[in-house]
């Protein structure tokens, strides 16, 4: 009988064992730190950016090669890669469907001259705004008749799908027609063609597009009702990790002195 009552107990304290061992390995599982974008992104030994290559400074096609996509905010987003300690991938892409790529998880983030607007904030979170920049006109720089809004009456103009240019340009009185396409290099040539009497886009990358000549830049305030425009870069929303990293990265570069030579680089100011 007490070797029995032994063996009785032995059992008992096995199986008392295991329980706690098995509540333990339950309670470290429900403990274990969820895996955050930044983590998967170090996994995967690459970040991805999205945007659209016609937006100089911004973004651009390197003339050199004819392939590699360089600009400010490409150096930026090189930045956020180093940061990291990886790679950086770069996606052209039409500029209205980038908030959505974010969205969907299809790039980890935006570097795309985009102005973080109500609407898209709430589809999208933004970092701090890293450049300002306004609305302004470009035409042929033979075009001695419009000086102003009242000028633009019965007129057709060119803006970029999507973009708030595209909502400025809808906002003038009396125009006749906004025309958006995809791409700003091609609303410039319809400008030259006299197909557009004017493209609306934002004052920096109007300025890199007179370098090639025959367009001028004509100042609308009406342009500009809601003030000056902040470029922000945008990530899926609620994704507090990878949005602490990349305002990181624009503090950073801002305090160590790199963010003034990015903009004397790009021909840009403050």
């Amino acid at each position: 009988m007490k070797k029995i009552g032994l063996i009785f107990l032995a059992a008992i304290m096995i199986i008392t064992l295991s329980g706690c061992q098995s509540k333990k390995t339950s309670a470290t599982s429900s403990t274990t730190k969820a895996e955050t974008s930044v983590d998967k992104i170090k996994k995967a030994g690459k970040i991805v950016v999205g945007t659209e290559a016609t937006f100089p400074p911004f973004e651009s096609v390197d003339t050199k090669d004819g392939k590699t996509i360089v600009g400010f905010d490409m150096d930026i987003s090189q930045a956020v890669a180093d940061k990291l300690g990886v790679k950086l991938e770069v996606k052209d892409m039409k500029f209205d469907s980038l908030v959505e790529a974010v969205k969907t998880g299809m790039i980890d983030f935006t570097a795309a001259g985009m102005n973080p607007t109500a609407d898209r904030a709430k589809v999208v979170d933004f970092s701090q705004v890293y450049f300002n920049t306004k609305q302004v006109l470009v035409i042929k720089d033979s075009n001695t008749s419009v000086n102003s809004a009242a000028d633009l009456s019965g007129k057709t103009l060119g803006a970029q799908l999507g973009t708030t240019s595209e909502k400025a340009a809808k906002t003038i009185s009396g125009v006749k027609q906004v025309k958006t396409m995809d791409k700003v290099d091609e609303l410039m040539l319809e400008v030259k063609s006299g197909r557009l009497d004017g493209v609306v886009v934002e004052n920096v990358v109007a300025g890199n597009y007179l370098k090639v000549g025959g367009l001028k830049i004509v100042n609308v305030p009406e342009l500009n009702t809601d003030g000056d425009l902040g470029i922000a870069i945008a990530v899926k929303k609620g994704d507090a990790d990878l949005l602490k990293v990349i305002n990181d990265t624009i503090v950073e570069l801002k305090s160590n002195g790199q963010y003034d030579k990015l903009l004397e680089k790009w021909g840009m100011s403050k």
